[in-house]
């Protein structure tokens, strides 16, 4: 009775929280690109398509990126065709599809741990729906950093599959493909999940099956092997570092750890810069993984396995976060990164749940303590005003950018493009949106008409 009633008001709790988050959004949100979704106006695209133009790595400046974010392109065109890229639309989209990720990994942790309350599984949701992760709820093009984290997340769940079927292989391996061109988190994440099935499959084929089962197993892990190595290999064909980048910290210096331990433990809703809180979060994160592997001999049951890839791929990706961008001098609590690694809570209360799955009452005991660390963490990451605030900029920028249309402005829009030394003016974009009618334009020349 009392986990029935537990149950459902975690679960009115999470609805919502996502509602008034969505409603949050779907009312502030402007309909004007913001810094970096102004570079999908290039030439005569988002209105064509073309190869070149998906896989190109060029963003605001002349020089190339190290993203590649294809999906997200393919995404903005659509939309270009349905309403002219209204971006107010694109960033309701971009959370109803967060939303779907929530609610994947609720299934994920009721297919791991079926027998686990399911008042105890959903709780950890509630703080994946917490502000913190503005930046990325609020700006067009940061569908890039979902469209990366779903793809992952699904290509690890089909590879590792029970049935080993060849359809999840080919499907598990186009999710991870999709993944890698999302956004170049996807190339160390899928790196770190190929390897991980090279490790499943090898143990397979040490298993007492048939030559049958074997062939199978060798012949999967080939073309596994095959088509995510080649989209890794043709990623780094197309990867150059910007020559504007300073030298990076590899692991081998105390700054990359220093970046590397402030980002894992911003996951969990820290906001102090603190090396001490980085290792206590990411001791939470691997110590379970750890112990499953010991105690297991490597035998990892696919759930296991799935959790495994997980963790690590993530943990992956924030080392590549932070070899690129610590000696950039960029703070690893920027907003943007939230979103990378706050997959780890759930993943860590899933991976403790397993660890003590024989000890009921220590696995309450440590699930609990874990919900009270993040309940702390986030006790700041609460306030929502941050959208009415944001609002009042894109708000201002958006009378600059009327401004230039009007002719009685030179497109110095602070609030919604950063001038910088290196980087294209605003006015690039400007003239292509005009051009192709974006649906930002159709508006403030309808207005400009009837002034």
């Amino acid at each position: 009775m009392f986990g029935r009633m537990a149950a459902g008001i975690v679960l009115s709790i999470v609805i919502l929280l996502f509602l008034g988050h969505l409603q949050m959004i779907n009312r502030y949100a402007v309909d004007l690109p913001y810094h970096d979704d102004w570079a999908m106006f290039q030439d005569d695209h988002p209105a064509a398509i073309s190869v070149a133009w998906l896989f190109d790595t060029h963003n605001m400046r002349p020089t190339p990126s190290e993203h590649i974010i294809a999906t997200t392109k393919l995404f903005v065109w659509m939309q270009y065709h349905l309403n002219g890229w209204n971006t107010k639309v694109n960033v309701v989209l971009n959370f109803l599809i967060y939303g779907l990720f929530l609610g994947f990994i609720a299934w994920f942790s009721h297919r791991a741990l079926p027998a686990l309350s399911s008042y105890m599984k959903w709780a950890f949701i509630i703080f994946l729906l917490s502000p913190i992760n503005w930046f990325n709820h609020f700006m067009a093009t940061q569908s890039c950093y979902r469209f990366y984290l779903v793809f992952f997340f699904l290509g690890c769940c089909v590879l590792f599959s029970e049935r080993q079927r060849w359809s999840d292989v080919l499907a598990g391996s186009i999710l991870s493909i999709l993944s890698i061109y999302s956004l170049s988190s996807g190339f160390g994440s899928c790196l770190v999940l190929l390897i991980a099935f090279c490790a499943f499959k090898i143990v397979r084929l040490r298993s007492k099956g048939s030559s049958v089962f074997r062939r199978n197993e060798a012949f999967q892990l080939a073309v596994a092997a095959l088509l995510v190595g080649g989209a890794l290999l043709f990623w780094t064909t197309q990867y150059s570092r910007p020559t504007r980048y300073p030298p990076p910290f590899l692991p081998n210096d105390l700054r990359f750890w220093g970046f590397f331990l402030n980002l894992v433990s911003f996951g969990f809703g820290i906001e102090t810069l603190s090396s001490f809180w980085g290792i206590f979060c990411l001791l939470i994160a691997i110590v379970p993984i750890c112990i499953i592997v010991l105690w297991r001999k490597g035998n990892l049951t696919n759930v296991e396995w799935i959790c495994f890839a997980m963790v690590a791929g993530i943990l992956a990706n924030v080392a590549g976060i932070a070899i690129l961008r610590a000696s950039l001098g960029v703070v690893p609590k920027e907003g943007r990164y939230a979103e990378l690694v706050l997959p780890l809570i759930p993943l860590s209360m899933i991976s403790w749940a397993i660890v003590l799955q024989r000890h009921k009452r220590l696995q309450a005991a440590t699930l609990a303590g874990l919900f009270v660390v993040c309940l702390v963490a986030f006790s700041n990451n609460w306030s929502f005003d941050v959208y009415r605030a944001e609002a009042v900029n894109r708000i201002e920028g958006r009378k600059c950018v009327q401004a230039y249309y009007r002719g009685l402005g030179d497109a110095h829009c602070p609030t919604v493009y950063v001038d910088s030394p290196g980087r294209f003016p605003l006015s690039t974009w400007l003239e292509p949106a005009r051009n192709l009618n974006a649906s930002f334009y159709r508006t403030i020349n309808e207005e400009l008409k009837g002034q």
